[in-house]
């Protein structure tokens, strides 16, 4: 992989922090405004932050922010196929009606994820041997 590449999936990963981002605050302000649970609210305040604090990170190619994203993306996606276990069971949960589609959404956004998280240690390994240090 060269450096464009590399560039090229990161920005890919940082256009997709920013859907996730823009998505969490629609859900938060529909949350908001229906008089769910302050605890909620408080919750996706949380993940708002979060993400945003970690795509800042991956703007800066840091490899622990987009490993902490792509761990943060695979338990929500383990959470999500635990929903639809549920669903198949008879159980009732409040999100597992929609969990079939936020996997095929967590699906993507993985893909996106991982591949950032290559080519962001691919731009470092570059970089490094642009330096000649490695």
């Amino acid at each position: 992989m060269d450096l464009k590449k590399a560039e090229r999936k990161i920005r890919n990963t940082l256009i997709m922090n920013c859907i996730i981002s823009v998505i969490l605050v629609v859900a938060l302000i529909v949350l908001y405004s229906s008089g769910e649970d302050l605890e909620m609210v408080y919750i996706y305040i949380g993940c708002v932050f979060i993400i945003c604090g970690l795509t800042f990170g991956v703007y800066k190619r840091s490899r622990i922010c987009i490993s902490t994203i792509f761990i943060y993306l695979l338990l929500v996606a383990a959470n999500r196929l635990y929903n639809v276990r549920q669903l198949a069971l008879g159980g009732e949960n409040q999100w597992a009606d929609k969990s079939v589609l936020y996997i095929i959404f967590y699906i993507a956004l993985l893909y996106f994820t991982f591949e950032g998280m290559r080519g962001t240690f691919a731009y470092h390994k570059l970089k490094k041997q642009e330096r000649g240090t490695g």
